[in-house]
């Protein structure tokens, strides 16, 4: 696998994005929300014509103002005044769909992050994982899969910080996705 990263999101407006199958979102710029309209319409395009993405944790709060990123690209967003989590801290993750290939063979895992809840989202996902919130007494779906025109997106509410990211369940179900976003033979590896 070879890998390249951007820190700077304009990039995509100048990037050959048909050497990629994969972009991995872990971004978000909360305090500028905005990306140029040529960086847009090549994310859109890499996604809508068959390219894979993952968005990590609060890459559902970036790019408030597009309307095709946020609440379709990004089905589960990050909304002020509705959208919440609970405290950074320890919590069982349940895994509630056996039969996919992300999460087959994988069993509830614990681990210590920040629980989103209430997120903002009318397109239908299907939850691999939830949680059991203590905000709102509810269990919180936190990672989907879903498509968007050809291209297939994953996306996790989980992942606050690299101990999140590696926990041994979250790790394996991210591997799982980049291999089933990018159209690849999903292998599962113990965990």
């Amino acid at each position: 696998i070879k890998v390249d990263v951007w820190q700077d999101p304009e990039m995509l407006a100048n990037g050959d994005l048909s050497r990629y199958q994969l972009i991995v979102q872990n971004y978000c710029n909360w305090e500028s929300p905005s990306l140029s309209q040529g960086s847009r319409k090549k994310l859109l395009a890499f996604v809508q014509g068959g390219g894979g993405l993952m968005l990590i944790h609060f890459a559902n709060g970036a790019w408030r103002d597009w309307p095709d990123y946020y609440g379709r690209i990004s089905r589960r967003i990050w909304v002020d005044g509705k959208a919440n989590h609970d405290a950074y801290g320890p919590f069982n993750v349940r895994v509630v769909n056996h039969e996919s290939l992300l999460t087959r063979g994988i069993a509830d895992f614990p681990t210590v992050d920040e629980l989103y809840c209430s997120q903002v989202g009318d397109l239908p996902v299907e939850p691999l994982v939830t949680a059991r919130s203590k905000v709102t007494g509810k269990e919180e779906p936190l990672a989907y899969t879903y498509m968007e025109g050809k291209g297939r997106v994953f996306q996790t509410l989980l992942g606050h910080d690299a101990g999140a990211l590696l926990t041994p369940g979250h790790a394996e179900i991210i591997r799982r996705a980049a291999e089933y976003v990018c159209n690849r033979e999903v292998i599962p590896q113990p965990v």
